[in-house]
């Protein structure tokens, strides 16, 4: 696989393991606190486009040599609960 194939494939397991994640804390926010977030974002796509953002900060991180290798799943939970935090304090 090349070097390019490799980036596209790492930035689609990040890019997806934040949607999991966030899928999962969605689930347990109220709805009020949801339906604020996505009336900001402009609706689901502006959530997707939101985590295409993370993503794409998590991978800079992970090219900076910033990102723990050994622990990636710890490491990218703690990242997407942290934004998924503070996107949900904005709009608390």
């Amino acid at each position: 696989m090349g070097k390019k194939r490799k980036a596209l494939a790492r930035q689609q397991e990040i890019l997806a393991d934040i949607a999991f994640n966030v899928g999962h804390k969605w689930a347990q926010t109220g709805r009020e606190v949801t339906d604020r977030i996505l009336n900001s974002l402009e609706g689901s796509r502006g959530l997707s486009a939101r985590m295409i953002e993370w993503a794409v900060e998590f991978d800079t991180a992970w090219e900076a040599g910033e990102v723990d290798l050994e622990n990636y799943i710890g490491e990218i939970d703690e990242f997407s609960d942290a934004k998924f935090a503070e996107l949900v304090r904005d709009h608390s």
